[in-house]
């Protein structure tokens, strides 16, 4: 480590024995950071790394079962790993691959850059992992975001040239999360490097198929290793000469270190270490040439399928429509406005899981809820975030409610989840997964 991290090493030690840094992140898809911070009356300090990311005290008692994480209004993330997406800059509008997404949080900092505009393709190749992910998009309210499981250059070589922006959170030997994971310490192993950077090159080369003429690709870890960071770089320029180094030009960490791959402009990328107020990243930013020739065979979704019994459901229950349905089978889904057509990459979710079409008549899913306003539901409860109330709901049980039929459920004006209400009571739909253990 003193190799490699050089006259920054003494500053690095000396922090080593601190406590992590913690973090969150504001889900501007559902909330503002002004209100999150009323509510969650907790201190919260600026991080560098995001305009909605935070600081917050190692004594704040864990916030995941708080109503408020339940409904999605932000999400628990180490300051630093919020940088990978501040350098990506997506643009209202852009179409973005997220090509190693599990768990979620960069994908769904992307999807609130984006305000359900554009695309986001968020790709995780292990199966169970890409559960989560649909989980932790799903709770974030996230409605324009197609979910696959699939080999890195099985889906890049299906949408070749699609991209305006590509982020590859390579799979790493994680030095950077020491301080947070004992296991990072105990599972270190010298030839962890060469065996992560050999598989990080395999995907970068894949992601640039991807990405269009022009547009913006961020490599991003979490380790401090010379050979997952500047080097792999150094290496994929050496066989990619239709890209370069762009600068990140943001106020965070330290220059990245010429002296380990003999490139002059890897300085445009950047270190994190403790120093900066992160725990460990590496982050740069490339560029694919604006006059590379890059052939994109990708074919749009244009027609829909009709779903009747939704529409009904809609008129009925909703102050708005939708037209974009997909069924398979019994489940209906609501797909983005941008939609692939993908044949060979195995899609796990596109859009909206709305619900199911069952004896002649549409139930709906806490997917539709999570993806929607208050203002969107003629049935209305909205309950206090310290309320014995959203408590009960969120552990599963019934509660009162003077509406009648299916009714969104609301903590301080944020929608977490939805019940069906009759003769004063509020039969509780809150998915048991997700339910709260203690009483």
């Amino acid at each position: 480590m003193k190799a490699v991290l050089g006259g920054d090493y003494d500053d690095y030690i000396a922090m080593l024995d601190n406590e992590p840094y913690r973090g969150l992140r504001v889900n501007t898809l559902k909330c503002d950071d002004e209100a999150l911070e009323r509510l969650l009356c907790i201190d919260m300090t600026k991080t560098p790394f995001c305009e909605h990311g935070y600081y917050i005290s190692n004594d704040v008692e864990k916030l995941g079962n708080h109503p408020l994480h339940h409904a999605g209004a932000f999400y628990l993330q180490e300051p630093s790993a919020m940088s990978a997406v501040t350098a990506l800059d997506v643009h209202i509008g852009d179409k973005v691959l997220d090509l190693c997404a599990a768990p979620g949080g960069k994908s769904t900092q992307i999807a609130a850059d984006l305000q359900g505009s554009g695309l986001l393709v968020s790709n995780e190749i292990v199966s169970g992992r890409a559960k989560i992910l649909a989980s932790n998009l799903e709770r974030m309210g996230v409605s324009n975001a197609v979910i696959t499981n699939a080999r890195p250059d099985v889906i890049c070589d299906e949408m070749q040239g699609y991209f305006d922006r590509v982020l590859v959170d390579a799979p790493c030997s994680g030095e950077g999360m020491i301080r947070r994971e004992p296991a990072a310490v105990s599972e270190w192993r010298l030839e962890n490097h060469e065996m992560c950077a050999e598989r990080s090159a395999k995907i970068l080369d894949s992601a640039a198929i991807a990405l269009k003429s022009g547009g913006i690709m961020v490599y991003s870890t979490c380790t401090l290793s010379a050979e997952e960071n500047e080097r792999t770089v150094d290496e994929f320029l050496n066989r990619h000469p239709e890209f370069s180094l762009v600068d990140i030009a943001v106020p965070f960490g330290r220059v990245a270190y010429s002296r380990l791959c003999g490139r002059a402009d890897i300085d445009k990328a950047r270190r994190i270490i403790y120093p900066d107020g992160g725990e460990g990243h590496f982050v740069a930013k490339l560029q694919k040439n604006a006059d590379f020739e890059q052939p994109c065979y990708v074919n749009e979704v244009s027609s829909y399928d009709k779903c009747p019994t939704a529409d009904e459901f809609f008129a009925e229950f909703m102050n708005c429509k939708f037209g974009r349905y997909k069924t398979v089978g019994e489940s209906v889904y609501i797909l983005p406005k941008i939609m692939p057509n993908l044949r060979k990459t195995r899609i796990i979710r596109a859009g909206i899981a709305a619900g199911a079409v069952k004896k002649n008549r549409f139930e709906p899913s806490h997917g539709l809820y999570m993806a929607s306003e208050p203002k969107m539901h003629k049935n209305l409860l909205d309950l206090d975030c310290g309320s014995e109330e959203i408590r009960r709901f969120l552990h599963g049980e019934v509660i009162d409610c003077d509406c009648r039929g299916y009714t969104a459920v609301a903590v301080s004006g944020i929608t977490v989840g939805f019940g069906k209400a009759s003769l004063g009571q509020l039969k509780n739909h809150y998915p048991k997964g997700l339910r709260t253990l203690n009483v």
